[in-house]
């Protein structure tokens, strides 16, 4: 009688998973089209969770509207086994008020990513990511790992990042991938203040392969846990850095730029 309540309550889980997913829409090019908070829950919960016996790690999405988190315990998308590697357009949508407070490293809007495409999303500043005794805390993604390209491209990040320990940055904690995954971050800005213990910086703690590259991009806000003058990131060099920019102020700055092409 046991096994059998187990097996129905597994059934009702099973069920309730399917129905909650199935409410995503889809284009008819299979993006998911994410315009609630709910749907922004779901599709993590897609990426995360092996829903009927599909991975669903590389699934496309867009945004159609800024998606509030507020009262939410935000699970980022993409972990260790469902490493997300689609294609993420915000549309120059914001994540309003992510708020992660957390002991366990490797947050930010996303978890783990792989050979993914970021672009036009923006981390509001009502947002922020804290991790208390560990490190790998990110806006975007705490950490990333895999092989092939990893791309953010028209991305803005304005929240606060804070981990106890090292490898914490703005847009990829730490590159994991022994240099197998190269990372391409362009037409990107960070407002956001970044504070680590050590090895911490704007876009990448460490890049971790030789051939990524920043360009076109810009800071305006101080690093705490820089090494050396590593203020944009670690693992590559100067030559990596393309019309990328640590600037004190911007005359008439205003959010909107990234959206009308101002900044690019």
């Amino acid at each position: 009688m046991r096994k059998a309540l187990l097996s129905l309550a597994a059934f009702v889980v099973g069920m309730t998973m399917t129905q909650q997913v199935s409410a995503l829409e889809m284009d008819v090019d299979s993006v998911y089209q994410i315009s609630t908070t709910q749907d922004l829950m779901d599709f993590a919960v897609l990426v995360n969770d092996t829903v009927g016996g599909v991975d669903n790690s590389a699934a496309n999405a867009v945004l159609t509207a800024d998606i509030d988190l507020t009262d939410q315990t935000w699970v980022p998308i993409g972990w260790g086994d469902r490493k997300y590697k689609g294609t993420f357009d915000g549309k120059f949508h914001r994540i309003k008020n992510m708020v992660i407070n957390s002991t366990i490293k490797e947050q930010g809007f996303f978890g783990v990513l792989e050979s993914a495409t970021i672009k036009n999303v923006i981390i509001d500043k009502s947002s922020s990511v804290t991790i208390s005794g560990e490190g790998c805390a990110a806006a975007f993604a705490g950490c990333c790992n895999g092989s092939g390209t990893l791309t953010f491209e028209n991305c803005g990040n304005e929240a606060n990042v804070h981990g106890e320990k090292a490898n914490n940055a703005a847009f990829v904690g730490c590159n994991y991938s022994n240099g197998a995954l190269k990372i391409v971050i362009k037409n990107c800005y960070n407002t956001g203040h970044i504070k680590g213990s050590h090895e911490s910086a704007v876009f990448s703690g460490w890049f971790g392969n030789g051939s990524s590259s920043v360009k076109n991009s810009w800071s305006i806000e101080e690093v705490e846990g820089i090494d050396g003058d590593n203020y944009f990131g670690r693992g590559i060099g100067g030559s990596n850095y393309g019309n990328t920019y640590k600037v004190t102020s911007i005359e008439g700055y205003e959010s909107t730029w990234m959206t009308n092409g101002h900044l690019c």
